[in-house]
């Protein structure tokens, strides 16, 4: 059997240097490692950033002012652009809505997105009846993501989905089955509740006149 190997005096203090710098070297090792990972990932992702935003094109839109539109074709479940903007209070974003803003967006529970245009391009995107796009979270951030196959120049398009309280306007989609307006789905019977009941007021006030 091997005897075990002892040091003492200036032996032990240089082993302990010797295992000290080995140490500092396989951690500086790690680090470097580690590092430079980091930065392929980086490297990468901005390679990403790039190859999508060939996705996209803006130009002047048929429906409203300028739009976006697949500058190649998109294959569905396809993060297209991120909304890129500043972070406010729902209660903030709620006025903005009555004030007629249409790049509002919900964040989370509490906060929505101020998207317009002049921050990001994705703040163009118009409103369809019946849309290819959807905004969805991706990565904490606000992603538009295909909802279908979309051909190349056809334009981006997501549902603005409007309640009765937001400032709605009429929707110029040009969809066979466009609603006429940019309000979400639900409320349409609570609306033709409200234009019967105005309606019927108007009637019996000339009925008396």
């Amino acid at each position: 059997m091997r005897a075990g190997l002892h040091l003492s005096g200036r032996g032990a203090a240089r082993f302990s240097l010797i295992k000290r710098a080995l140490l500092r070297s396989v951690s500086r090792r790690n680090w470097s490692r580690t590092a430079r990972c980091d930065q392929l990932k980086e490297q990468k992702e901005q390679i990403k950033l790039q190859r999508r935003k060939r996705l996209w094109q803006k130009r002047r839109s048929p429906i409203n002012g300028v739009g976006l539109f697949a500058a190649l074709p998109i294959r569905a479940g396809t993060p297209i652009i991120e909304f890129k903007g500043r972070v406010i209070s729902w209660e903030e974003g709620a006025l903005m809505l009555l004030r007629g803003a249409n790049h509002v967006i919900k964040f989370d529970a509490n906060h929505d997105l101020d998207a317009r245009p002049q921050w990001s391009p994705a703040g163009h995107v118009n409103h369809g009846c019946f849309p290819n796009c959807a905004i969805k979270k991706k990565r904490g951030g606000l992603w538009l993501i295909s909802m279908r196959p979309i051909e190349q120049g056809e334009e981006l398009l997501i549902d603005y989905d409007f309640d009765l309280g937001e400032e709605f306007g009429p929707c110029r989609c040009g969809h066979p089955r466009c609603r006429g307006l940019m309000l979400r789905k639900k409320d349409w019977p609570k609306l033709r509740r409200l234009m019967s009941k105005v309606s019927k007021q108007y009637s019996d006030k000339y009925k008396t006149v």
